[in-house]
């Protein structure tokens, strides 16, 4: 019978904010034995194999489906070799150490991330329109409420992320240390003493009880963004590679 591979997942951290460093993360992973051999969804997927000196690479580039296999024979040409992605405008490569950079000026890497800024700018605006939408019917219903407080939230992402592709494309770096997965553990635990307190604040002081509202949802806003942060990170503290993403 055969024996089935060891594998492990690492999710993606968001390449437009700190893509080359995951790359260097790779890199030390396929030192430990992990090899990056597929990207699914949102994750990089490593495989157990003897420890390699590889280096790792992206090209965010739209690629029609007749010009794939030209594209792809380009890189190959240079030392690179593909990894398997289901995407048309996200490419991984992966070659040995001492190989040619897969881009060779900044002028090349700042084009990548002007796709993502363009469409991070569209959903803004629409969201700013539904969130503005819904804070006028706030009083009408409960639900807008909760409407405005997930359309706030979703704008302060793209935010981040409009400025992260503008910070690269200028050879900065937006590094948010703020999201580390001790502090947001600590955050969680905030968070939730803030959703605990609120009945007892309500009962003190009835007469503020449109802001206790709205401090409860933002603290469950912050509880759940907070979940989610330490289930994204971690991968990588459990593995002592969140390091790479803070360095500047």
């Amino acid at each position: 019978m055969k024996e089935k591979r060891k594998t492990k997942q690492i999710l993606c951290q968001g390449l437009a904010f700190c893509g080359e460093e995951e790359m260097e993360m790779l890199h030390a992973y396929a030192l430990d034995g992990w090899i990056f051999r597929k990207f699914s969804g949102l994750s990089y997927v490593l495989y157990k194999e003897e420890p390699q000196d590889l280096i790792f690479s992206y090209d965010l580039n739209k690629v029609k489906k007749e010009d794939a296999q030209e594209y792809l024979d380009l890189f190959a040409a240079a030392g690179w070799e593909q990894i398997t992605c289901n995407s048309s405008s996200t490419w991984f490569f992966m070659a040995k150490q001492g190989t040619p950079p897969l881009h060779s000026d900044h002028a090349t890497l700042s084009e990548e991330y002007t796709g993502t800024g363009k469409t991070a700018k569209y959903l803004l605006l629409v969201l700013a329109f539904v969130s503005l939408f819904s804070f006028f019917l706030i009083k009408q219903a409960a639900i807008f409420m909760y409407l405005f407080a997930f359309g706030c939230g979703c704008i302060g992402g793209l935010f981040m992320l409009l400025i992260g592709t503008q910070f690269r494309k200028h050879k900065r770096k937006l590094c948010i240390t703020m999201w580390s997965f001790q502090r947001s553990m600590c955050y969680c635990l905030g968070s939730l003493f803030i959703m605990l307190s609120m009945p007892f604040l309500s009962d003190i002081v009835p007469s503020l009880h449109i802001l206790w509202r709205f401090l409860r949802l933002g603290a469950w806003m912050l509880f759940i963004a907070t979940l989610f942060s330490m289930y994204w990170r971690y991968p990588l503290y459990r593995d002592h590679k969140e390091q790479y993403l803070f360095k500047k």
